[in-house]
């Protein structure tokens, strides 16, 4: 019966560190880097030789506190438990965040903790996939509610568009007319965000109409002009009145885009303050910047901002739909939406790009 020697053990156990597919780190009970694995080097892109030396914390990320090394390293130490594994954020060499589950635990030489071994497995395609499975579950629970909602809001909203038609085929006052057809043209804008939401927001992107961005954008700033967030606010645009941004889209959408940047901008400055609205043509695309002089978007809204069910507003005043839909409409019409932080600090910056009708 054959036996495995020591040398061929340490072999076997060296040949593993060099070709484990996992990034793997060896210190002294300092914490300096003694030996990075050839992965290590793929994952976080330093070189063998620029890892060892130092300290893991070449890798530490912005997630990652004091305080949370600081219990790390007591689990580690303390004889009860004696290693580490959680989920982590690492840095790599080009300023990147990945995820990794991280496993640290001592080796030891006769007896005596002679340093440690982290080995850290990249899960950014499991987090991708655990957060499209989120959701979808949310998105489920929210069809289910909306299913109902719906059911509830559109029996009397039809009742109501009967009773503004009845009126505007007997009004003949012009102030009244006025003010019913834009109370029929509210309903239908309601009517067609209950649509899009029972649609789970998937917007059909079958469009063939012919619409000018500019006339959309005018549309949507009367729509709104009522607003208690938007009706003291001052709206500059800086647009040519030489173009008229055609593009191939609905018009109803694009309002609809519109009016809920609008909406978020004046809550944005709690309805006082400047928007300034510019338009702009390049790469075959029509941009369309909304600045205001709000606070601004935090780290964490600038992330989320499009995830579904995400707000900062108090309850009862977002629902945390309105940039998801926003999105998917402009998606559907071959365009683009982003969000940002104003170059000269003062507020937010919302962009609509769209493809010019050619």
């Amino acid at each position: 019966m054959s036996t495995v020697t020591d040398f061929e053990l340490r072999d076997a156990l060296h040949l593993s560190f060099l070709h484990s597919t996992d990034a793997m780190v060896i210190t002294n009970t300092q914490g300096i880097i003694v030996d990075v694995n050839p992965s290590f080097t793929r994952i976080y892109g330093y070189t063998q030789a620029e890892a060892r030396g130092k300290t893991n914390a070449i890798v530490r990320s912005s997630h990652t506190t004091d305080a949370f090394y600081k219990r790390m390293w007591a689990d580690i130490r303390n004889p009860q438990i004696g290693f580490w594994k959680g989920e982590i954020y690492n840095r790599c060499k080009d300023g990147t965040e990945i995820p990794a589950l991280l496993t640290i635990t001592p080796y030891k030489h006769e007896g005596k903790i002679a340093g440690y071994m982290g080995i850290s497995v990249c899960i950014e395609a499991q987090k991708e996939l655990h957060e499209r499975l989120i959701q979808h579950e949310k998105m489920v629970s929210l069809g289910l509610m909306l299913a109902g909602v719906a059911h509830e809001i559109g029996n009397p909203l039809t009742s109501i568009s009967s009773i503004v038609q009845m009126l505007q085929r007997k009004v003949e006052e012009p102030f009244v007319g006025e003010k019913l057809a834009l109370i029929r043209e509210h309903i239908d804008r309601i009517t067609h965000v209950i649509r899009d939401l029972m649609e789970s927001a998937h917007v059909n992107s079958d469009v063939t109409e012919t619409v000018s961005v500019r006339d959309c954008l005018t549309r949507a700033l009367e729509l709104v002009r009522f607003h208690p967030q938007v009706r003291y606010l001052s709206v500059v645009m800086d647009v040519s009145d030489k173009d008229s941004y055609l593009v191939v889209g609905s018009a109803t959408r694009l309002q609809q885009v519109f009016t809920n940047i609008l909406i978020n901008a004046g809550d944005a400055m709690d309805g006082k303050g400047q928007v300034l609205i510019r338009f702009k043509t390049q790469n075959g695309f029509y941009q369309v910047d909304f600045l205001d002089e709000g606070s601004g978007f935090t780290a964490k809204s600038l992330e989320h901002a499009f995830d579904p069910l995400f707000t900062t507003k108090s309850p009862g005043k977002g629902t945390g739909l309105g940039l998801y839909i926003c999105q998917n409409i402009v998606r559907a019409q071959s365009g683009a939406i982003h969000v940002s932080n104003r170059p000269d600090g003062k507020g937010a910056q919302v962009s609509v790009w769209l493809p010019i009708k050619t």
